[in-house]
């Protein structure tokens, strides 16, 4: 599944990763603060797969710059929250990263994105899905049912958007496109 992630085309990875974390989202329904900043920022992923109507500076700014600081310390005493919300983290960064990738590539420069350092550090997009899939089938209920929509999941978009070309940003994907999935 992991390999599967590698050959799918940039806005189809951004979505994947963005419908798993909703997902996840579920688990930390009962603080609202933090439940309606991640809601909103997937929501704003939503929106940005389909006009591009921000930048990753933008998204930063809103969703990551003093957002984490001040929620870093949430779920301490919730074994399966905390490893929720720290998947919702890892998202976010990952989003984040990988839309200042795609204006760089839109602009065809090759010099490297002025990310701020702790998107810099963010881990690439493979790792995260693996730590995420895995993180998923531990806190879930029904692990065998979570494999099963994660592997439907990801063979769908591997037909919908395979490419070898790694630059390949895709066309706009909408949350409806997941649906059947849900």
């Amino acid at each position: 599944m992991i390999q599967a992630f590698n050959t799918l085309k940039a806005k189809a990875k951004i979505a994947l990763m963005t419908i798993l974390g909703e997902r996840l989202l579920s688990l930390l329904e009962e603080d609202q603060v933090i439940f309606k900043w991640i809601s909103n920022a997937f929501s704003d992923v939503w929106s940005w797969l389909e006009n591009e109507g921000f930048t990753s500076d933008d998204f930063y700014q809103k969703y990551l710059k003093n957002q984490v600081v001040e929620n870093i310390g949430a779920y301490q005493n919730n074994k399966a929250k905390r490893e929720a919300f720290l998947s919702q983290l890892d998202i976010l960064y990952f989003v984040c990263r990988e839309i200042a990738i795609i204006r760089l590539i839109r602009k065809q420069r090759k010099a490297s994105a002025p990310f701020p350092a702790d998107i810099a550090e963010t881990e690439d997009g493979d790792i995260l899905l693996e730590r995420i899939i895995e993180t998923a089938l531990k806190i879930m209920k029904d692990t065998t049912q979570e494999k099963t929509w994660q592997e439907q999941l990801i063979n769908q978009l591997k037909k919908d958007f395979y490419t070898e070309d790694e630059n390949e940003i895709g066309e706009p994907i909408t949350r409806e496109y997941f649906e059947e999935f849900l």
